[in-house]
């Protein structure tokens, strides 16, 4: 069975999607793509554990959350000492992939206020509603 899809409103292809053929129609280009069928990636939020801070400090790069004068390991060392319920990642596994982490959260609160002091959706994830 083949499926056709074309471009969503900001312009991406339709999830796992191959390019079959460009027909012109009065000047303008009407795109098909066929759409493999696959389930969508599964979305999980859990706590931090230690071993996922090498794969947390890639997803602050690619999100253009480091700063050169602050060492991320041991920012996320002391969190996960201080207040691990304060650090929380969202995780997407399925269609035959290794789970990755794709976002996360490090909140603080002091029993008056609370700060959200990283927040982010790796890029390739971003308007999908994780971070909601």
């Amino acid at each position: 069975m083949t499926f056709y899809a074309n471009r969503d409103r900001y312009g991406r292809r339709s999830c796992f999607t191959e390019l079959i053929g460009i027909r012109r129609l009065g000047g303008q280009t009407d795109e098909r793509y066929v759409v493999s069928v696959q389930p969508s990636p599964t979305i999980t939020y859990r706590g931090f554990i230690p071993s996922d801070t090498d794969d947390l400090v890639a997803l602050w790069e690619a999100c253009g959350l480091t700063r050169t004068w602050i060492n991320s390991h041991d920012e996320i060392a002391i969190k996960a000492a201080e207040d691990p319920e304060g650090l929380m990642v969202a995780v997407a596994s399925g269609n035959d992939q290794p789970a990755q982490i794709v976002g996360s959260i490090m909140a603080g609160y002091d029993g008056h206020r609370g700060w959200i002091n990283y927040l982010g959706v790796h890029p390739n994830w971003q308007r999908q509603g994780i971070a909601r």
